[in-house]
């Protein structure tokens, strides 16, 4: 049995010897890359602004809207959710311990640049991921 969790811990260390020469900062980079779909992102533009005022799930998350001087409206849906943190702590001897927390505030901005009534980009900032259900949905208003 413990041979079989060390081979599972050895695993779980292949991409940190992978990397190489890169900064752990890049393999975060790598890894929060996975759940952006850009496609998503690329989806919306050219897409009419009511589109978006009427869509089934950025009509549940609140939003705040500036125009810059050029006449560019600039919009956020800001999905977050706060919850306990949660810690657990593994010893692996001769290894470190491991801990692993879990919760607190997770943040992610959804920005959408608007210009004359259709949107001209959609991008992402902080802690997101991106899934089918934020694709324009195409209804008829």
């Amino acid at each position: 049995m413990k041979t079989s969790i060390r081979i599972y811990h050895l695993f779980l260390l292949l991409p940190v010897f992978l990397v190489g020469c890169q900064t752990i900062d890049n393999v975060f980079d790598a890894v929060d890359g996975m759940f952006i779909d850009q496609s998503i992102l690329d989806s919306w533009v050219g897409v009419p602004v009511a589109e978006l005022d009427f869509h089934t799930w950025f009509i549940t998350v609140p939003m705040t809207k500036t125009v810059t001087e050029d006449g560019t409206e600039i919009r956020n849906y800001k999905n977050s959710s706060n919850s306990r943190v949660t810690c657990n702590t593994t010893t692996n001897f001769p290894y470190k311990d491991i801990t692993r927390c879990s919760g607190g505030e997770s943040e992610c901005n959804n920005i959408f640049y608007i210009r004359e009534g259709v949107v001209t980009s959609y991008q992402l900032s902080g802690n997101c991921r991106t899934g089918e259900s934020l694709r324009p949905q195409y209804k008829r208003y």
